[in-house]
């Protein structure tokens, strides 16, 4: 799981709500970040800061249900820094052009190789082990 950080100065972009209705992947996309943050605790999914894309047309149902979504301003990398990186690790696995294959092994596959790499930005520690230190506080807190 990537852990972003942004700056949201301004609060809240507009929404593409209009764009919901002929986006129908936009539900599944909403499904998935709820099925995938709903064992996390709260501390934990205090928000979630997304591009301008398509996809995140559902976004109502996530703030309904989750966390608030929050837009980087379009043509702004700045905004989503963390997002950009991410982006640049995961064409090596997924070239423009090319098909991304729905299986889930190979998927899972692709996560754990990434999280497993160490980052600069949490001191060349993996993205796993952040995770895993955030969840056991979360543990021993309670």
């Amino acid at each position: 799981m990537a852990v972003a950080r942004c700056h949201r100065e301004g609060g809240p972009l507009p929404t593409l709500s209009a764009r919901a209705a002929v986006r129908p992947y936009a539900l599944t996309v909403g499904d998935a970040v709820i099925a995938a943050v709903a064992h996390l605790p709260e501390h934990l999914r205090r928000s979630l800061t997304w591009d301008c894309g398509a996809e995140m047309a559902g976004h109502a149902g996530i703030t309904a249900v989750s966390m608030p979504v929050y837009f980087a301003h379009p043509h702004s990398p700045w905004q989503r820094g963390s997002n950009e990186n991410l982006n640049r690790i995961l064409r090596e696995y997924f070239p423009k052009g090319v098909t991304i294959t729905a299986d889930p092994n190979y998927l899972a596959m692709v996560a754990c190789e990434i999280n497993d790499r160490p980052r600069k930005i949490h001191n060349w520690k993996k993205p796993s082990e952040i995770f895993a230190e955030l969840i056991e506080s979360d543990a021993s807190a309670a």
